[in-house]
């Protein structure tokens, strides 16, 4: 225990503790770029991302490096510490004037040169060196022994329960081998003992390959899973995997060093993603082989390079519904530029190797122009019905129809036309599948949003018949609402088949040009859409919002006409603001409702509208009639409504002359 003691009162503690301390916010500054960096470069092949987290992870590991030995015996926080603590612990005296930084203008911020640093300070940050340099080193002691176990483990699984592969096995990984330029020897061998696919070794890889992966695997797909995991050997991902390993243990106590490690791992499986699709020739067919191996299970092991790395769902959307990452000569450059910015700004010198950029740059020319020339090949057909799918080949399969909804930037509105796919109805379960179990043969419409390079459900319309009702399609498109809309005679119950992928960044006239003609295109039909400024009646509500709720047990707003139904589970409602549930009165009665209270109610409140089971003719007029339902609104909240006339923006829908 004295030795400890000793030990932890020891300069080089000091030192060490130093270091731990600016390295916190130093590597949360380079965690703030990098993570900026990588959004830049979202658009770009895996390769350069890959490039761009593996230089910010090698800065990460030289920060600590370079504030230790930048702290020399004559630099102001050395000599400060060295000043205020005698090596006996007892305090001496502040040198009046001392040497000027040697230390990076960075480094100076918690010194301010050194002379600025108030003794108190220095005194508590001193205080707590020796007890955090202690649970550094027990941090690195315990993740250094878990990565001895598990090297340990890995060579275990070279020798235990392996067998040779079959010949027409060793045949396929020769062809691969020679494809990829592969000419340094890696052993093939089938084990017992591994769940998927994997690679292990840095001098002398060996591929292991689970006997369950080799049963009724084609051609095809055992060189796509042979070629994943000779990318890792081409790559030499294990022997990065490891230096990796090293700096997560020296660096675990900050989540930027996690987080970074997390993404390396991720964008290296997309590059051998990116590999192994060149060899395979075909996305789809390489996701369906991704989604076999995600059926054998199991997460690969820590020092050892596999195909089921990273997340299954996330890769498989990767290669089938994002867009390719730009080859442009700019994009060759931009990750050498924004980490070479990222080092300026962190005051190091680093050397880039400029092969190394031209590689990547190279790669990716290569892969556009090989992508030019090959045409898909035909996939094989899938004859199953959907409800014998796994989940695995599920999530495939919506990919597909993921992929089939993409929008560029300049479509405003997509429409897809039945007969849909297949793989419609595998989106439908994977988005929805509390609704799929009700409904299985799904809806009659979908209507999709596009957002952020990814397609979200916004509604679905099951009316049973073909297709919904062109009033639906509208509110569900472009959020305009009955009261906000004239239709000509007939009109708004005329059909509108297909499911819709709406573009939320585009303007809403341009969703309606869009909507314009693609109901046009379907229909005989045909139909002018057009917003115009119109005076129109609307009920304008004054007064002072008092509400006094019919039921004291329910306090809600009810919407009804003639007369209140007695089934609260009938109909639909919202709460928000007074403004906004006049918004909501307007669409029960199917015309403007303005709010100009005496006094603005901040208030929120709850309504609920009142539908009965089903509606003839007149008793939906007397159900949504304004004088009825403003009676029972004013009844229920004190608001007068008066009639007048108001020029409002309006979407007039009429027949083409």
């Amino acid at each position: 225990m004295q030795t400890l003691f000793t030990l932890l009162e020891h300069p080089l503690t000091d030192r060490i503790g130093w270091t731990l301390l600016h390295s916190v916010w130093l590597l949360a500054i380079v965690g703030v770029i990098v993570a900026g960096e990588l959004f830049a470069l979202r658009r770009h092949t895996a390769a350069v991302r890959y490039l761009a987290a593996t230089t910010g992870l090698a800065v990460m590991a030289l920060v600590p490096v370079t504030v230790y030995f930048n702290m020399t015996i004559d630099s102001p926080i050395a000599r400060q510490v060295g000043n205020e603590f005698n090596r006996d612990g007892s305090i001496a005296a502040l040198d009046s004037e001392p040497t000027t930084a040697s230390l990076p203008a960075i480094f100076n911020a918690a010194g301010n040169g050194g002379a600025d640093v108030a003794p108190s300070l220095a005194t508590q940050f001193r205080s707590l060196l020796p007890g955090a340099v202690f649970l550094w080193a027990c941090g690195v002691g315990l993740l250094s022994l878990r990565l001895i176990v598990m090297w340990r483990f890995v060579q275990r699984l070279r020798v235990r329960q392996t067998t040779p592969v079959s010949d027409a096995v060793r045949a396929a990984f020769e062809r691969v081998c020679h494809r990829m330029g592969i000419q340094r020897p890696v052993e093939l061998l089938q084990s017992a003992l591994v769940s998927v696919p994997t690679v292990i070794g840095c001098l002398r890889p060996v591929i292991l390959l689970p006997t369950s992966s080799l049963m009724g695997l084609d051609t095809r797909e055992l060189e796509a899973i042979l070629a994943h995991e000779l990318a890792h050997v081409r790559r030499h991902d294990n022997l990065v995997n490891i230096l990796q390993s090293i700096v997560e243990i020296l660096l675990f106590f900050h989540p930027a060093v996690w987080w970074l490690s997390r993404r390396i791992r991720i964008e290296r499986e997309n590059c051998c993603d990116d590999m192994a699709v060149g060899i395979v020739g075909n996305k789809v067919a390489y996701a369906r082989v991704l989604a076999r191996i995600a059926e054998l299970g199991s997460r690969p092991v820590g020092l050892a390079a596999s195909a089921n790395g990273s997340d299954l769902v996330a890769r498989v959307r990767r290669l089938l519904i994002e867009s390719p990452g730009d080859s442009s000569t700019t994009s060759k450059w931009i990750g050498g530029l924004v980490s070479l910015s990222l080092i300026g700004c962190l005051a190091m010198v680093i050397t880039f190797s400029t092969h190394d950029s031209q590689a990547v740059a190279q790669t990716k020319t290569d892969d556009k122009a090989e992508a030019e020339e090959k045409t898909e090949p035909e996939i094989e057909k899938d004859d199953r019905p959907v409800e014998e799918l796994t989940q695995a080949e599920l999530a495939v399969l919506a990919a597909e129809y993921e992929q089939l909804c993409a929008l560029s930037k300049e479509t405003a509105l997509l429409r897809i036309a039945p007969p849909f796919p297949k793989s419609r109805l595998a989106f439908y379960r994977v988005k929805s599948p509390g609704q799929a179990d009700a409904i299985p043969a799904g809806p009659d419409n979908m209507f999709l949003h596009w957002k952020d390079d990814k397609v979200l459900t916004w509604g679905m319309s099951f009316a049973g018949g073909d297709g919904t009702n062109l009033r639906t399609a509208i509110r569900m498109l472009l959020r305009v609402y009955p009261q906000e809309i004239i239709w000509g005679d007939g009109l708004e119950s005329l059909n509108i088949t297909g499911d819709f992928v709406v573009n939320t960044k585009a303007s809403q006239p341009r969703i309606l040009a869009r909507l314009e003609k693609l109901f046009n295109d379907q229909s005989e039909q045909k139909l002018s859409m057009k917003f115009r400024d119109k005076e129109r009646d609307v009920y304008v509500a004054g007064g002072e919002f008092n509400f006094k709720p019919i039921d004291p047990d329910n306090k809600r707003i009810e919407i009804y006409g003639e007369r209140l139904n007695t089934d609260p589970s009938r109909g639909g409602g919202g709460s928000g603001n007074v403004d906004k549930f006049l918004e909501w009165v307007g669409m029960w009665i199917e015309k403007p409702v303005l709010g100009e209270l005496e006094s603005p109610s901040k208030e929120r409140v709850s309504w609920h509208y009142n539908l009965e089971s089903s509606f003839n003719e007149e008793q939906r007029r007397q159900a949504k009639d304004p004088a009825i339902v403003l009676k029972h609104v004013t009844e229920q909240t004190g608001l007068k409504f008066k009639k007048e006339k108001r020029k409002l923006r309006t979407l007039i829908i009429e027949r083409k002359k």
